[in-house]
């Protein structure tokens, strides 16, 4: 982008503000007369920040979506100008995201190819109340901590992925001071991927913490042991991909969804498991030859295979309740027609 970008002071649409490298193209200070932008501000190039001097996005107040990108550690570089690539020049991405403290009245905000050491401040500072979005995506192995997004009090989602140097996540991230704070008060959806170092989840919830969470999606955290015991009982959804250190649950009485893909443990929904309003079951890629049920299921009603290993299933007789069996990429599985006969449920073979 040429350089004066900053000079539309009327500008109120903006499909991306892309930062440039070196003297010739716009700078990220520039900003600061783009007061009237409305809408969604995509900011690209963040790691070709030269200076300091950042824009005070706090006047930007009708921007209701933020975006700031970083490039994977490489720039695209402009054939106009004779400049030279001195990465020596480039802000560390730590202090960017410092730098650039959204306005109070953001409603979503993502954080892509982030690959700083430490998360600002501001992010977890309670007084944004219009923002209900927040989306992290990390690429380095440096960043340990998250910041005490639980006081957030209208945040409905949030999505962590690639901090594949946290081992653990403590109160810290509810930002409860005591067991009587509450947490998450609003949020509905939480998910984490690919944190491949993430061993613990340790949190002591106050009873009224995460009492809107209906969707959790954990997947590629190969270390996790455990989910925390005081999780939301209003959990109705509960996505588990490649998390094959898991080996329980908690008590989860309003879960109607279970999805297991990878390498998960499948023995999760064992004897000792109470599932009383699982509705529907998804298993994909398991690589057992034989998938038992018990009667711990009332109220599964349908059961989704695909791509599996499997060559027998047991324990049939036990899902009263179960209706439609679809089979999809499981060669091997052959129900034998006297199940098919006594069964009350159909089975659907997809391509």
């Amino acid at each position: 982008m040429p350089r004066g970008m900053g000079n539309l002071t009327n500008l109120q649409t903006l499909s991306a503000f892309y930062v440039g490298g070196d003297v010739y193209h716009c700078g990220i200070d520039e900003l600061t007369g783009l007061v009237n932008l409305k809408g969604e501000l995509k900011i690209y190039g963040l790691n070709g920040v030269l200076r300091k001097n950042f824009p005070d996005l706090s006047t930007m107040r009708s921007v209701k979506k933020m975006i700031l990108h970083w490039n994977n550690g490489s720039l695209v570089k402009c054939n106009y100008g004779d400049t030279e690539d001195d990465q020596s020049q480039y802000i560390n991405a730590t202090s960017v995201l410092n730098g650039l403290e959204p306005p109070k009245s953001i409603e979503e905000l993502v954080v892509e190819v982030f690959d700083g050491s430490r998360l600002p401040s501001w992010m977890g500072n309670c007084s944004y109340l219009n923002l209900s979005s927040i989306r992290l995506d990390f690429c380095n192995d440096s960043c340990t901590e998250l910041l005490p997004l639980g006081r957030l009090p209208f945040l409905k989602y949030l999505s962590v992925q690639g901090m594949n140097a946290l081992r653990r996540i403590g109160p810290e991230f509810c930002g409860c001071t005591s067991r009587v704070a509450k947490c998450f008060p609003r949020l509905e959806t939480l998910e984490f991927s690919e944190m491949l170092s993430w061993e613990e989840w340790d949190c002591n919830f106050h009873e009224n913490s995460f009492r809107s969470l209906s969707e959790l999606t954990i997947g590629s955290c190969s270390r996790l042991l455990k989910l925390p015991p005081g999780l939301s009982p209003s959990i109705s959804t509960l996505e588990l991909q490649d998390c094959d250190s898991l080996d329980s649950i908690p008590m989860l009485p309003s879960l109607t969804s279970l999805r297991l893909w990878g390498s998960c443990p499948f023995y999760l929904w064992s004897r000792s498991l109470c599932l009383p309003n699982l509705n529907h079951l998804l298993i994909s890629f398991y690589q057992l030859h034989t998938l038992e049920f018990f009667a711990n299921l009332p109220m599964l009603n349908i059961v989704r295979l695909e791509n599996c290993k499997i060559e027998e299933v047991i324990g049939l007789q036990h899902l009263k309740s179960l209706k439609i069996m679809e089979l999809r990429g499981c060669p091997d599985l052959k129900l034998t027609q006297d199940i098919l006969q006594q069964s009350n449920f159909c089975v659907m073979f997809a391509p």
